[in-house]
Order: C-alpha cells, then structure tokens, then sequence
C-alpha cells in the first residue's frame, strides 16, 4: 500500500496532464488543417476527464485504508487517565 498523495500534488497532476494534453492535440489539429480547429480543447478536457476518474476509483478503492490507517489504535494514556469514567 503506497501513502496518499496530498490533495495539492493531486490536483497538480490533474492540471499537468490538462495542460500538456491541450498542448499535444492543440498541435495535432492545427496540424490537420482548417476542418479541426478547435478539436485540442474538447479532447484535451475530455482526457483530463478520464485521468480525474481514473484517480477517483484509486481513491475510492483505498478509501477504508485512508480512513482507517490514520486512526490511532488505542488512545493516549493521558487521555485515559484524564477522562472523567476513569476515576469513576
């Protein structure tokens, strides 16, 4: 099981691969001629699309490890001692 990414590089990911998909079909098309101009933006959201999903499932299926793993196993003795049905 590998750690969670923060949310900051997650969404530096998402934009990178937005960004560097926009420019390849932005090139691509304009390469294509007049009859595909335009084509870059809407594949590029759509590829960006299918990365955010493909993240989602990642996190979706690891989601009881990231819920749970951070949980401590028992609490601290401290916050044993201090509770008031411990001196009960």
């Amino acid at each position: 099981m590998v750690a969670a990414p923060s949310i900051l590089l997650v969404r530096v990911e998402i934009a990178g691969v937005f960004l560097v998909a926009n420019l390849v079909f932005t090139v691509i098309t304009r390469l294509l001629g007049p009859r595909a101009y335009g084509l870059g933006y809407p594949l590029a959201a759509l590829l960006g699309c299918a990365w955010v999903r493909h993240r989602l499932e990642q996190t979706l299926d690891d989601l009881e490890c990231l819920t749970l793993a951070v949980q401590p196993m028992a609490p601290e003795a401290s916050a044993v001692e201090s509770s008031p049905t411990a001196s009960a």
